[in-house]
């Protein structure tokens, strides 16, 4: 189960994400940062996070209780 789960985030990372797309990261606090994808993936070897992609982050943020409940209950990818 954890390698098919390694390998479905991989796949996001890589070719399920495209430049402008949208993205929420969750604070762990109960809100979301808001970026965009400003690159195509890129590989850092000998890193914690070698799989990446630039992000740039918006001056805003996104509280969970503020979002639909269709977007609340969103699979998470």
């Amino acid at each position: 189960t954890a390698a098919g789960l390694a390998c479905g985030f991989l796949w996001t990372i890589v070719k399920g994400l495209k430049i402008d797309d949208v993205v929420l990261c969750p604070s762990g606090e109960g809100y979301y940062y808001v970026g965009t994808i400003s690159s195509d993936y890129y590989y850092v070897p000998d890193t914690d996070l070698p799989h990446r992609r630039k992000v740039i982050w918006m001056d805003k943020v996104i509280y969970r209780k503020d979002m639909s409940e269709k977007l609340r209950t969103l699979p998470v990818r």
